[in-house]
């Protein structure tokens, strides 16, 4: 009897070092927002895990434990994904996760939207440094974004500018409309949002001027306006101002 139980015990000792506990797919990034430029550390914290399987945003496939994804200084930055497969001992159970982090653009020395004030009743110019841009295109109409967070309550800084048109290819030359419904092909509205104080803002909108638009070798695009006529919300009639900036979007 006691050669039976010995056998038993020995055959489920057996038995239990052959079974693998399920894998639990995890992993971590090192930040949830990035800046082209930077790069992205995802690091494994999976369960039972004894091989992976990544595939990052541009579709390639990595099976090392942890990866590290350099980003492009010229990515056009938004939302980047990245999923991890483990597998177990016997590469049978699998578990997979994925993740998504936020890539901002590349700022440029040369970003910026300032405001001055052409009858010095405001502060003579405020020049804003954005910390974030971005650009989008659809059929006829692409967008240029730029934003300033602050810790005020009524938000930050942006500048918006929509442009009406197929996407240039070397230069061009924008008429500025102060209404987006009269908008037509070769014209461009901008808006900057400022925030003055915890509980005001105001909204500039240009209503006359011109915007540049230039292509560069490298496909980036440069959008200048200098000195473009706006109104500001608060008191139209009181307070005209121009609007000036430099924004480089890829």
């Amino acid at each position: 009897m006691k050669t039976y139980l010995n056998l038993f015990l020995a055959l489920s000792f057996i038995v239990l070092l052959g079974c693998d506990k399920e894998p639990g797919a995890n992993f971590t990034t090192d930040k949830d927002t990035y800046t082209a430029g930077e790069t992205i550390h995802c690091k494994d914290a999976s369960a039972n895990a004894h091989s992976w399987k990544w595939t990052t945003p541009d579709g390639k496939t990595f099976t090392t434990q942890n990866i590290d994804f350099p980003l492009d200084s010229d990515d056009l930055g938004g939302t980047k994904t990245f999923t991890l497969e483990v597998f177990d001992k016997d590469g049978d159970e699998t578990s997979t996760i994925s993740k998504s982090v936020k890539v901002n653009q590349y700022i440029l020395a040369s970003d910026y939207f300032a405001v001055i004030d052409s009858l010095g009743q405001l502060p003579p110019i405020i020049v804003y440094k954005p910390t974030s841009k971005g650009c989008s295109s659809g059929t006829g109409q692409w967008n240029i974004d730029a934003y300033l967070p602050n810790t005020l309550r009524c938000g930050g800084e942006s500048l918006s500018i929509s442009f009406f048109g197929d996407m240039p290819s070397t230069l061009a030359t924008y008429i500025v409309i102060s209404d987006l419904d009269s908008f037509r092909l070769g014209t461009a509205y901008i808006s900057i949002h400022q925030c003055s104080d915890p509980d005001h803002f105001s909204y500039i909108t240009a209503i006359s001027g011109e915007v540049n638009i230039l292509i560069t070798n490298n496909g980036k695009i440069s959008t200048v306006f200098n000195n473009v006529n706006a109104l500001n919300s608060i008191n139209p009639g009181s307070y005209p101002v121009l609007i000036s900036g430099n924004i480089t979007c890829r």
